[in-house]
C-alpha cells in the first residue's frame, strides 16, 4: 500500500500535492516555492476554495496576472495575498507614520546593494525568474507605495 500521508511530530507531510488541495481541513495554503511553479499553484489552490499567501513575484508576466485574476475572481470570499514584507518592518511603520504627516509631495529613493547575481542564476532567467526587476525591485515598488498611501 502507498502511504499518501506521513504523520511526523502532530504534522501530516503530504506526498501528493493535489491531495492538499482537496483536504478540507486546510483552509490556507501558501505558496513558497521557485518562481517557475508559483502561477499554477496559486490557481489550483484558489480554485479548490483554499486563501493563498504567495511569496513574491506571484506572477512574471501580463498573461500569468491575467491567468490569477480571473481565479481569482471565479472565488467567493477567499483572500489572495502576495508577500511583500518589507512594509511591515518596524522602522517602515515608523516610517510610514512620519510620512503621513505631510502634505508636500514626496521624492523618495531607495538605495540597496545587493550585490551581483551569477549569469546562471534562475532570477536572470526571464522564463524562470522574471528578472531583478520583478523578482526584487518589485519589493521597493510595494514599499514606496505603502510609504505614500494615505497622507493628508
Amino acid at each position: 500500500m502507498l502511504v499518501r500521508r506521513l504523520k511526523i511530530w502532530h504534522r501530516i507531510l503530504y506526498l501528493d500535492e493535489d491531495e492538499i488541495y482537496s483536504d478540507s481541513s486546510i483552509n490556507t495554503i501558501v505558496i513558497a516555492t521557485g518562481t517557475t511553479f508559483m502561477l499554477v499553484r496559486s490557481v489550483s489552490a484558489l480554485d479548490s476554495g483554499k486563501h493563498v499567501f504567495c511569496e513574491k513575484p506571484l506572477c512574471i508576466s501580463e498573461e500569468e496576472f491575467e491567468t490569477i485574476r480571473e481565479a481569482y475572481g471565479r472565488t467567493k470570499g477567499l483572500q489572495l495575498m502576495v508577500g511583500f514584507n518589507r512594509r511591515f518592518a518596524p522602522m517602515a511603520r515608523q516610517m510610514q507614520a512620519f510620512l503621513r504627516q505631510s502634505t508636500s509631495p514626496l521624492i523618495m529613493h531607495y538605495r540597496v546593494n545587493a550585490g551581483s547575481v551569477a549569469q546562471r542564476s534562475l532570477i536572470n532567467d526571464p522564463e524562470q525568474g522574471g528578472g531583478r526587476i520583478i523578482g526584487e525591485v518589485c519589493h521597493f515598488v510595494i514599499f514606496f507605495l505603502s510609504c505614500a498611501a494615505r497622507r493628508r
